[in-house]
């Protein structure tokens, strides 16, 4: 998190990579433009942006907290938004001045494939006043995003070991072409739940990059962390939640206290609603000790049959 004292400055750059481990030049704002906003619903009055081509200054106006994001944009066409930074503004040393946090963008299939759906939204997408105060870190549930931070990482490790770049660009081209095939048998399944019955209940709030991704709606007893605690009134409002809207199922994950989500099972009960908890759990934060869910691609597919043969499994 940038923390940047009242009346000074965070300088923050990025560096563009091509296809061809270039860097994009973004002395011209006509072809690359790199741009710093406030995020969506982020406090104003805060900081405020002086552009400078390939950085950003931002400079602390008031004491508190806010989140920007960082937009590249070329020949006037929205490449890449990232997801909200946090700022801090205060009194004291802060970070000082001209520190050099890099933000990296890489434009690799960009032009090939669409996105279906905008990251540079809130994080949550959960339809209810929830706030955690803290952003969500699970952006592999999004294999759009996820895509990009392949390519990056290819990226970074090529230009430091120029001799074996081609392989490494290989290699994720090749992984690439995996989560794909991930991301259409993802959508297929998913797709086969009704859209009246797309509600994806968990014991933490973990899945909301995935629901977003394909048209679901989210909630969580718990709150991001783990390590967050749901009170009565948690449980009661959520149950009310999913009696009303008929949701059919709970599910618990492999990191998080179960303790909840049996509790929130009877609290749906004595509404007189219907709701099972799922028999297998779902891997959100951590991956399996054996095959197939030792994997990302093996573990992301446990999570897609789980959610949907549970939920058409309770009619």
């Amino acid at each position: 998190m940038p923390t940047v004292p009242v009346g000074d400055r965070v300088s923050l750059g990025a560096v563009i990579v091509s296809a061809d481990g270039r860097d994009r030049d973004l002395s011209d704002p006509s072809v690359n433009d790199f741009v710093v906003a406030l995020a969506p619903d982020a406090a104003g009055g805060i900081v405020e942006f002086v552009d400078h081509g390939d950085h950003v200054h931002i400079r602390g106006i008031a004491e508190g907290s806010t989140s920007v994001v960082f937009s590249w944009t070329h020949r006037g066409e929205l490449r890449y938004t990232t997801p909200p930074i946090a700022v801090q503004v205060g009194h004291g040393h802060g970070h000082g001045h001209d520190h050099g946090h890099s933000h990296e963008s890489h434009d690799h299939d960009h032009d090939s494939h669409g996105h279906d759906h905008d990251h540079e939204a809130d994080h949550h997408d959960h339809d209810h006043d929830h706030d955690h105060g803290e952003h969500d870190p699970h952006i592999w549930h999004d294999l759009d995003i996820w895509v990009v931070a392949v390519e990056a990482i290819a990226e970074r490790i090529a230009l430091a070991d120029p001799a074996n770049a081609a392989t490494y660009r290989a290699n994720a081209q090749a992984y690439i072409a995996e989560l794909r095939e991930l991301q259409a048998y993802a959508r297929q399944r998913l797709n086969e739940v009704a859209a009246a019955n797309r509600f994806l209940v968990t014991s933490h709030d973990a899945f909301g990059y995935l629901a977003r991704a394909y048209g679901w709606q989210t909630r969580g007893i718990l709150g991001i962390s783990t390590e967050d605690e749901a009170g009565v009134r948690d449980i009661q409002e959520l149950a009310h939640f999913i009696v009303e809207n008929g949701v059919r199922a709970i599910f618990f994950e492999t990191a998080a206290d179960q303790r909840a989500t049996v509790a929130l099972q009877e609290a749906v009960r004595a509404r007189g609603g219907n709701v099972v908890v799922s028999t297998a759990a779902l891997y959100s934060d951590a991956l399996g000790e054996r095959a197939p869910t030792n994997t990302f691609i093996g573990a992301y597919r446990h999570n897609v049959d789980t959610i949907v043969n549970t939920i058409l499994g309770n009619r």
